[in-house]
């Protein structure tokens, strides 16, 4: 007879095997984005043929304008893309609850959180393009002022990907901003489902699940299984060798170096309905 906890496993594994799925669309519609930028900046350049006091200041004017376009879709990008995987963290609790056979009358998560992440993203997005404009006008001064020639120039701000080109790096940062920030917006959209749900559920318990890809971070692979109460926080030690209590992944208080390229996860975990195998050991 199947395990009445079989029902959740499945519904939890293909809600998780979705949220990767849109991760991966969302960091290639970004990629996408930074390669069609990059080839429009390269027509700029190589249109005008030479780079020096008279045309510079047009340039640069006509490259502004260009990234302003782009810094609005990447924007639009990023938020749409948040909105699916908040939608997506409630739906890795629900799942539990409903699989579980569990009436809940918990009423729906508001969207203030999610407006809140989608500014933070919108103001890292701001960040990349001011960074990429003002490398591209150090590139063009550089010209002007006789220190480069321009195919040097051209190739040091959009040489052919992968390269370390001012593209080269924008197109690496764009993609670790995305595959973070929604991954971020799902961690925090789970947890808050879960403390929802908790006050109905008491024995609502949340478990780490460690991806095991890549090159495992020592604090977060130690957690690996580790079950606590849904509004209990867990005892994350930090790569700088500070003790971090979080909610979950991504926590919004863990440096940089503890959420990029994270691919940790937190799974619900219905005490009633606990089986001896665990529900991380299902997943694997």
């Amino acid at each position: 007879m199947p395990h009445v906890n079989d029902g959740i496993d499945r519904e939890i594994r293909r809600t998780l095997n979705r949220v990767n799925d849109l991760e991966n669309a969302s960091a290639s519609e970004f990629i996408r984005m930074v390669d069609e930028l990059r080839q429009r900046v390269v027509v700029v350049l190589v249109e005008n043929g030479t780079l020096d006091a008279n045309n510079a200041s047009y340039i640069k004017s006509h490259l502004d304008s260009i990234l302003s376009q782009y810094k609005s879709q990447f924007e639009n990008v990023l938020s749409e893309n948040q909105r699916k995987l908040f939608v997506k963290g409630i739906q890795t609790i629900d799942a539990a609850v409903e699989g579980a056979g569990i009436l809940k009358a918990v009423p729906l998560l508001g969207d203030r959180l999610l407006t809140q992440v989608q500014n933070f993203g919108a103001e890292l997005i701001t960040g990349l393009l001011a960074s990429t404009r003002s490398q591209i006008a150090t590139q063009i001064d550089l010209a002007v002022l006789g220190q480069k020639p321009m195919n040097d120039v051209v190739r040091d701000i959009a040489g052919k990907l992968p390269s370390p080109s001012v593209f080269g790096t924008m197109r690496r940062r764009a993609e670790l901003i995305v595959r973070t920030e929604v991954n971020r917006i799902h961690s925090l959209a789970a947890q808050a489902r879960m403390e929802q749900v908790a006050t109905i559920v008491p024995d609502m318990k949340k478990e780490w699940l460690h991806s095991h890809l890549g090159f495992p971070r020592a604090g977060h692979l130690a957690l690996d299984g580790v079950v606590i109460k849904a509004d209990e926080k867990f005892q994350l030690e930090g790569a700088d060798g500070i003790t971090y209590q979080v909610d979950a992944p991504y926590d919004p208080i863990l440096p940089a170096g503890d959420t990029i390229n994270c691919r940790c996860r937190i799974l619900p975990v219905v005490g009633r309905y606990e089986k001896t195998k665990s529900l991380t050991e299902m997943i694997k």
